[in-house]
C-alpha cells in the first residue's frame, strides 16, 4: 500500500508542473497552520493534528503549512489523498492523530500576469487584483503555476512557492 502511495505521489507532485496548463479550477478542501514540530517522517502542526510524510520533503519548523485533500483517478478507482505544502515543498502525508479544521477553496492555475502583478488571470476566466504591496511578488511569478484561493477570497496561495498574498478584489 506504502509503495503505491508512493507511486501516486510521484505522479500528483512531479508530473504536477508539467500539467499545470490543462488543471482545470476545481474546489478543494484545505487546511492552513504552523509547522510545530519535526520527528523523523512525522510532522506536528501548532493545531495539534500530526502527519506522517511519504517521499522527501524538507520542511522547517514554524513556517506556514498548507495542507489540501483531493482526489485523483487512479488506475481506474478514485483515490484520496492529502498534500501538505509549505515554502515550495510539497509531499503526501497521512494523518497519524487530530484533526485540522478545514475550509472550501478554489484550486486553480494561474495563466496570466497583466500590469506588474496586479491583475492575474485564472484558467477559468477569473480575474485577480492584488494592491502594488503584493503584486512585488505577484509580477515576479512567471504563468502557469498552480494556485489555492481561500474559501472567503481574501488570500491566494502559490502553490509553488508557498506564499500567500491578500487579494483585493475577485473578478
Amino acid at each position: 500500500m506504502r509503495q503505491r502511495i508512493a507511486s501516486i505521489g510521484f505522479l500528483l507532485l512531479f508530473l504536477a508542473p508539467y500539467t499545470a496548463q490543462v488543471h482545470a479550477a476545481e474546489r478543494v478542501t484545505y487546511c492552513e497552520d504552523s509547522i510545530f514540530q519535526i520527528e523523523d517522517d512525522v510532522i506536528s502542526l501548532l493545531g495539534g493534528s500530526k502527519w506522517e510524510t511519504i517521499g522527501f520533503g524538507f520542511f522547517l519548523s514554524f513556517q506556514d503549512a498548507l495542507i489540501i485533500s483531493g482526489s485523483a483517478i487512479v488506475d481506474g478507482e478514485p483515490f484520496q489523498y492529502n498534500e501538505l505544502l509549505s515554502d515550495g515543498n510539497r509531499s503526501l502525508v497521512i494523518p497519524v492523530s487530530g484533526t485540522c479544521v478545514s475550509s472550501t477553496g478554489k484550486r486553480a492555475t494561474v495563466v496570466r500576469e497583466e500590469e506588474d502583478g496586479e491583475k492575474l488571470t485564472l484558467d477559468d476566466g477569473t480575474v485577480l487584483r492584488f494592491s502594488s504591496y503584493d503584486s512585488f511578488d505577484t509580477g515576479f511569478w512567471l504563468p502557469p503555476y498552480e494556485v489555492l484561493i481561500t474559501g472567503d477570497g481574501l488570500y491566494m496561495w502559490n502553490l509553488d512557492d508557498g506564499k500567500k498574498v491578500w487579494v483585493q478584489s475577485i473578478q
